[in-house]
């Protein structure tokens, strides 16, 4: 019997490897990171801001200062601005800067903000309305951008770049403190690497501004949102999904059923197989025009707004009009394109002061492959997936990541002007570990090369996913400072800022879970199941080493309610992972839930998922899942040899990294303990 099973086992085991090679170089998947807090400290900062620098402005010195600080007497916004530095630089120095309107008379020592009625040198408006110049000339330092918005990201971006701030969170900063700051000479002026910038988070879309100090673009506030009170697509007249928007079914089908999409030869007011919305048919004439008067009369009534978008519907199972012009366009192209971009040209041409956008989305996901080229006023708004979530799509070395890379370049060559929807949280498990930090410099470098105007960063639109506030940030700064900002730097700054002596178990966790999973060779997807890296960076082992880890940094930091409430809350992740980690340790899972709830209600989260499963929910299905596991793992088999193990064990890794490869979305309320894990 032994010897029956040991040969299944290794015909199985020569079958897989002939099929998946299981020698993977180490820099096929993620990457390491180095995070080291210690050039961030308060200390540090402290050092460099007191030590003398030719020619040097001194801001404060021994608690004192000559400095005021100077705003245009008509702008809430930069009096805002304004408002915010000089209480920094107060709290940080111990010495009172004063605040006040260009209205009262000038001073020798002067910190201006924006154009007042002082003398300042000039920042040319060609550079677009995010850029802003930082200038010392003649003992005052000025801060003025080419729009009163661009001027408060000057702001914000001098008190953290220049002066060691860091904006943690909406209602959180960071501020050093030193008795003296001494400034060498500045020039230098500052334009975003990436044109459009959202990181669309529960977190960054908030009443408090925290995204204007994020210097995002993509967020503004708007006093008619009821729910909170912001737009969350600045800049956009329509967003996505918006054929309908132009051409209602409800309006135009009775009389005109020509103007929608065919499927089956019936035109198609909606797809009664699904419930979903229909296309349209856009080979006929009289669409365009409609679309063309319609988004004429929206401009006209949003004047301000830079982007409009004319874009499929969200229906997987219409792939487009099946008319025969319109199939005729599609198939010489390749692509759902071959209808959309020509019309969406037209639209173009029409309007060629705006910036009309279409998604790349289902059937129009692939670029046209018969030489039709989007005008220049056209941006291609393409969707990250397929992708890898944990692979660099600059190195492009998993199927993913590959698949990703090789849609930008196409698209690229197509159109000039490409806005890439990201997503950077796994949408299943909100609160579960996500170790993507270490390919979104090598990410952002290869949107750079490739066109990319924009990143709608998407992340969790509820409360309290993995590290928000921090991701929040390195991908703003990400967006703002470009490639060359070094992400190792970006997460020492910010750890550093957030968790003060406890930094360097925080930057031990990020680093140990980056390594981890880099060891692990395995796809990061958006859907991931916690089981399917049981056998790597969310093994027992190393999640007691992480939990171990944390157990120091909440040591560190007991004497502070402040910084202690931020480490449990970074705790939670794990919390999560130790509870639904493959293991028969009963008693362990039970404490992390205990500790789990009580954190989640201190920091209002209130959802597992993204759109089923509360917190609730999970709560009463948790001990039926710890049974269903309990009986699964000790069921198992034990009296089997050791060689025999072994070989069961190489083909269980085979069927996990072949698992892995594809995209999973099964839930872990939906686990199967009997099924093949």
């Amino acid at each position: 019997m032994k010897k029956r099973m040991t040969s299944i086992l290794g015909a199985s085991l020569a079958l897989a490897l002939a099929a998946s090679p299981i020698c993977l170089a180490k820099e096929t998947f993620g990457g390491t990171l180095a995070v080291d807090p210690a050039r961030y400290s308060e200390t540090a900062i402290r050092s460099r801001l007191e030590a003398d620098k030719p020619d040097q402005l001194v801001l404060a010195a021994g608690a004192g200062t000559d400095y005021r600080i100077v705003y245009p007497a008509q702008s809430a916004k930069l009096k805002s601005a304004a408002q915010t530095l000089a209480d920094a630089l107060t709290e940080m120095t111990g010495a009172s800067f004063a605040c006040i309107p260009d209205s009262e008379g000038e001073a020798a020592k002067e910190i201006v903000i924006g154009s007042t009625n002082r003398p300042s040198p000039e920042i040319d408006p060609a550079l677009g309305t995010d850029a802003y110049r930082i200038v010392t000339q003649n003992g005052k330092l000025f801060i003025r951008g080419t729009s009163e918005l661009s001027t408060a990201y000057g702001v914000y971006g001098f008190m953290e770049d220049d002066l060691g701030c860091v904006f943690i969170n909406g209602s959180e900063a960071f501020v050093p403190h030193s008795a003296t700051v001494k400034l060498a000479p500045l020039d230098r002026t500052e334009t975003p690497a990436m044109q459009w910038r959202n990181v669309y988070a529960y977190e960054t879309k908030q009443q408090d501004g925290w995204y204007e100090k994020l210097r995002l673009n993509g967020i503004e506030a708007d006093p008619t949102d009821a729910e909170d009170g912001v737009n969350e697509y600045a800049g956009w007249g329509t967003w996505c999904h918006s054929y309908l928007s132009f051409v209602d079914p409800d309006e135009y089908f009775d009389e005109h059923p020509e103007y929608f999409a065919m499927k089956d030869g019936q035109r198609i007011k909606t797809d009664t197989t699904t419930g979903l919305e229909t296309q349209l048919c856009l080979s006929n004439p009289e669409v365009l025009e409609i679309v063309k008067e319609k988004m004429a009369q929206r401009m006209a009534e949003n004047p301000d707004q830079k982007y409009w978008d004319f874009s499929v519907m969200d229906n997987w199972n219409m792939a487009g009009c099946e008319c025969e012009q319109c199939r005729a366009l599609d198939e010489a192209a390749g692509s759902g394109m071959g209808s959309l971009l020509p019309f969406i040209n037209e639209l173009a041409k029409a309007f060629p002061d705006k910036i009309i956008s279409t998604l790349a989305y289902f059937h129009t996901i692939n670029p046209p492959t018969n030489g039709i080229k989007a005008e220049e006023n056209v941006v291609i708004k393409l969707c990250s997936m397929p992708g890898d979530q944990g692979s660099s799509y600059l190195q492009g070395a998993t199927d993913g990541a590959k698949q990703f890379q090789q849609l930008v370049q196409n698209w690229h060559s197509v159109c000039d002007k490409i806005i890439i929807w990201d997503y950077v949280v796994d949408f299943e498990h909100l609160l579960l570990p996500f170790p993507n930090f270490a390919v979104q410099q090598d990410n952002q470098k290869f949107y750079e090369e490739n066109g990319v105007i924009g990143v709608f960063h998407q992340a969790s639109r509820e409360k309290g996913d993995e590290f928000a506030e921090m991701r929040a940030w390195v991908l703003s700064q990400l967006m703002w400072k470009g490639s060359e900002a070094d992400v190792n730097s970006l997460l020492g700054k910010y750890i550093a800022a957030a968790y003060g002596d406890a930094a360097p178990e925080i930057a031990e966790y990020v680093n140990a879970l980056a390594a981890n999973f880099h060891e692990e060779q395995a796809p990061l997807g958006l859907y991931d199941n916690p089981q399917v890296h049981k056998n790597g960076y969310l093994s027992k082992k190393n999640i007691a080493a992480y939990q171990e880890i944390f157990a120091r940094a909440e040591e560190k930091v007991a004497t502070n309610p402040v910084v202690l409430a931020r480490v449990r809350k970074a705790k939670m992740p794990v919390l999560y992972a130790k509870m639904t980690e493959t293991s028969t340790d009963k008693s362990g899972k039970l404490a992390a839930a205990e500790e789990f709830y009580r954190l989640c209600e201190e920091n209002g989260v209130t959802r597992i998922d993204e759109t089923k499963t509360t917190l609730a929910d999970f709560q009463a299905q948790f001990p039926a899942m710890i049974a269903q596991m309990n009986a699964r793992l000790i069921g198992i088999p034990v009296g089997v040899t050791a060689g025999v193990l072994l070989v069961a064990a190489a083909v269980a890794m085979i069927v996990t990294l072949r698992k892995r490869a594809r995209r999973l979305g099964d839930r872990l309320i939906d686990y199967d303990p009997q099924g093949d894990q």
